[in-house]
């Protein structure tokens, strides 16, 4: 269908306002400002150092590229984070331990700042100077495992052999103070007999960022030692335009793909597809007032900043992390989505089907997923395993959480005293659980349970939407408690479909996230593997689609079938096959199926009795 002028111009300006948000913030696209950095050792360096470089930069949430060479590491970052690389690949892990001078203001020869954080100081920080070398190295004495968080605090413990120089090196101190450093950061500073007992407790402060500065420090101070590496060289990387394409295009092929999938439920009456991509873009653009919302609610007070109220990633604050991103991130995010999908669609005369309201608040989530995937892409420089999550597990979350608040705006059109309040707290409280589950260290397994919970959900809310077809001034006065429903579909096949999807997303999961921790390369095999399953997942959508078993209704008004209504006056014959009804009617044949052969019959003698006289 042709679209309209002020549709065709109405779709630029949102088209034009999305891609100046795609922009906003996000810097210089990925690939078009990285450096690489080159890293030797003085001796030949270990099979996998490649490995243990990725997983030093890993911890401290540093993605990059790591490729090893025949004299070290080779690694493409961002120019923004080159020196915090230079500093975590330059630190040979562990921990040392420096005399403090006492009373030096500023370091002399042979002597070393080091920096002390102390929230104390009017500054946050402080320095100390100590004496070089390190009186004791502990780069390679901490036991594996042996870096526990308690809190606000962590736990060190030192291998026995660490602690064997402790104890031989204490007496040459002559009790001064010592500074226990991770790289140039000093963690402690007091009396040696802090290193008493195999092991040192290191406080971060009484505040509640002290829980997220501990949880840092343990997965940074946690990781394997590396060999000595000096920086060789740091080079511009050519602008990587296809890199940066695929970073801002991809987010948006992949939530138009699973748009693609919803939109296939409602093939009695599609919507059209302009004002679909417009409620898509406008759900893009409501990505901005609900960051808005977040930030204000976190400047609120640290009690409502989500990324604080984990303490650190335990369980026990499940309790204080719920509410706060349900309220903080929830009810800001699904909001400000709602007001998308209700801004434009729900007004106009296309909205006209119980249906359509999952399709526009579906087309509203993936929007602001969109958005919120070019950000993630980016800062995750595409990374196998990140675009698989993103895809099959915080995508179809996105949509399953619009689909709740959606299905209650339409269900309008037939229930006006549905409480659209009640289903967007709903959809609120589902996607605060979903985050916190993702955000607390062990509980990553209940938001898979959870995205389950809401695939179900969603079938059906489709199911139960499909019960209507077009709504009328005919159709709304039929009285609910004078509807029959027949179950029609075929179940088996629906459940060859559910499961093959989840065996192919589950397969496409798996080899994205071994593909990244194994470092392969993308190459003909890897492509074709990902091209196969991506493939099959298509089709299984697909499949998933069609199956889906659904009722056929007979009411005061006529016969309804997928979304398809058809009006008593407007039938005029029906035909039993063995696998289904075809009802011919003035308005648009329906296929009713497929069904048993008692259902069959059952509808055509219904159908007969409403319609006497009808041709077979």
């Amino acid at each position: 269908m042709a679209l309209r002028s002020h549709e065709v111009g109405f779709l630029r300006i949102v088209a034009l306002a999305l891609l100046a948000l795609t922009c906003v913030g996000c810097g210089r696209p990925l690939g078009t400002n990285d450096l690489v950095l080159t890293y030797v050792t003085a001796t030949p360096p270990p099979s996998n150092l490649e490995a243990l470089a990725g997983t030093r930069l890993s911890a401290a949430d540093i993605t990059a590229d790591v490729t090893g060479t025949s004299e070290g590491v080779r690694v493409v970052v961002d120019r923004e984070s080159s020196g915090m690389v230079d500093r975590l690949l330059a630190w040979p892990g562990g921990l040392q331990v420096y005399a403090v001078v006492p009373g030096a203001t500023h370091a002399e020869a042979h002597q070393l700042e080091l920096t002390v954080e102390d929230e104390k100081n009017e500054n946050g920080s402080h320095t100390v100077v100590v004496r070089e070398p390190a009186a004791i190295d502990l780069h390679d004495a901490i036991l594996s495992a042996g870096v526990v968080a308690d809190g606000r605090s962590i736990d060190v413990r030192i291998s026995p052999a660490g602690d064997e120089r402790v104890s031989k090196a204490l007496p040459g101190l002559d009790g001064a103070s010592v500074a226990i450093a991770l790289d140039h950061q000093a963690l402690f500073v007091g009396p040696p007999a802090a290193m008493a007992g195999g092991s040192v407790v290191f406080r971060f402060g009484e505040d509640l960022e002290a829980y997220a500065r501990a949880r840092a420090m343990r997965l940074v101070l946690g990781t394997p030692p590396l060999p000595p590496l000096t920086r060789a060289s740091a080079l511009a990387s050519p602008p990587n335009y296809t890199l940066a394409v695929v970073a801002l295009g991809l987010p948006f092929v992949l939530s138009l793909a699973w748009l693609f999938f919803v939109r296939r439920f409602d093939r009695a009456h599609p919507e059209p597809w302009w004002l679909v991509l417009a409620t898509f873009a406008l759900g893009g653009a409501s990505l901005l007032p609900a960051a808005l919302a977040e930030v204000g609610w976190a400047r609120l007070s640290p009690w409502l900043d989500p990324s604080l109220s984990t303490l650190g990633g335990r369980i026990a604050a499940l309790p204080l992390a719920l509410p706060v991103f349900v309220l903080v991130i929830g009810l800001s995010e699904e909001a400000a989505k709602l007001f998308g999908a209700w801004s434009l669609a729900s007004h106009l005369r296309e909205f006209d089907e119980p249906i359509d309201g999952i399709v526009y608040g579906s087309a509203s989530a993936l929007g602001f997923a969109a958005i919120e995937n070019v950000k993630y892409f980016a800062i995750g420089r595409l990374a196998a395993g990140l675009v698989a999550t993103r895809m099959f597990v915080t995508l179809p979350a996105h949509l399953f959480f619009g689909a709740v608040w959606g299905y209650a705006l339409g269900q309008k059109l037939v229930r006006p005293r549905t409480s659209l309040l009640a289903f967007l707290v709903l959809a609120a409280v589902a996607h605060g659980a979903f985050d916190t589950f993702l955000s607390i260290d062990g509980l990553a397994p209940l938001a898979f349970v959870l995205n389950l919970g809401m695939a179900t959900a969603f079938v059906f809310a489709i199911r139960r939407s499909l019960r209507h077809g077009v709504v009328t001034a005919a159709s709304s006065r039929v009285d609910p408690a004078r509807r029959t429903l027949h179950a029609v579909g075929s179940k088996v096949a629906f459940l060859v479909s559910v499961a093959a999807l989840h065996v192919f997303a589950g397969a496409l999961f798996v080899l994205a996230t071994y593909a990244q921790v194994a470092h392969w390369r993308v190459g003909p095999l890897y492509f074709s593997l990902m091209s196969s399953l991506f493939t099959m997942l298509g089709l299984s959508a697909y499949f998933l689609s069609i199956t889906l078993p659904m009722d056929a209704v007979l009411d005061d008004y006529g016969v309804t079938f997928a979304g398809a209504a058809r009006a008593w006056s407007s039938i005029r014959g029906v035909r039993p096959s063995p696998r289904g009804l075809h009802v011919r009617s003035t308005e648009g044949d329906v296929w009713i199926g497929p069904a048993a052969k008692e259902t069959v019959a059952m509808l055509a003698r219904e159908i007969q009795a409403k319609v006497p006289g009808l041709a077979r």
